[in-house]
């Protein structure tokens, strides 16, 4: 059942938060899920930051990936620059996490599909469109400038 739950994540976010029963986070995995939704998609809009927020909830959930939210982001070759090749951030992705968010919407999004909420359905993977073969896609979304498969 969902249980509210007060995260101590200092002066980053404070805020209640009901979480989808399904998945237990951290704090340090909040932040971490909200800095990888703030390094692939700061620029999109906020439907294009819970899309990537859903595509790491979806791949903790397979068997085909990690089982934790750092283990799928630090996954070698997986988000570009953000591994080290050996489970840890890269010295940039390290930078962005010390320098805290750019904004407050990758937390929003971050929270609200821990709370459930998927734009897209179960897919685990996303690309530029700029770099897809969409026409090799027999299922896919497109928001902003990611397609979603």
């Amino acid at each position: 059942r969902d249980q509210p739950r007060s995260r101590g994540l200092g002066d980053v976010y404070k805020r209640q938060i009901t979480y989808n029963p399904t998945m237990s986070v951290s704090d340090e995995e909040l932040y971490l899920l909200a800095c990888i939704i703030d390094w692939e998609a700061n620029s999109e809009s906020y439907e294009g930051k819970l899309a990537v927020a859903n595509v790491v909830l979806n791949r903790v959930r397979s068997s085909a990936y990690p089982n934790s939210i750092s283990g799928v982001i630090y996954q070698k070759s997986q988000f570009s620059g953000v591994s080290d090749g050996a489970g840890s951030p890269s010295a940039k992705f390290q930078s962005r996490i010390n320098s805290g968010l750019r904004s407050q919407a990758c937390m929003d999004a971050a929270v609200e599909a821990l709370s459930g909420h998927n734009n897209i359905g179960g897919y685990t993977s996303f690309r530029m469109i700029s770099a897809a073969n969409i026409s090799s896609m027999s299922s896919y979304v497109i928001i902003g400038n990611h397609v979603f498969h």
